[in-house]
């Protein structure tokens, strides 16, 4: 993947932790950056789906869900006792 040179102003006390974490890993400090950016951004998208996924589970069902879980209940059953 092609990477561009970016340049960043960070405070000075955590400039150090990073390269110490970026030496104790054996990595370099673009690459300790890169890959913190990358996980905060995994998980705001995480985030950002599981909110997603609350208020589509949050809305009340509607009578056709309803009736479309149920008819998915019953044909499961029915499989899982061998009723075909």
């Amino acid at each position: 993947m092609p990477s561009r040179k970016t340049a960043i102003s960070i405070d000075e006390e955590l400039f150090s932790k990073a390269d110490s974490l970026a030496r104790d890993l054996g990595v370099s400090r673009s690459q300790l950056y890169a890959k913190a950016l990358d996980s905060f951004m995994r998980q705001r998208d995480n985030l950002q789906l599981l909110a997603e996924i609350d208020e589509a589970y949050s809305t009340p069902e509607t009578p056709a869900e309803r009736k479309k879980r149920a008819l998915t209940k019953s044909y499961t059953r029915k499989l899982s006792e061998g009723e075909w």
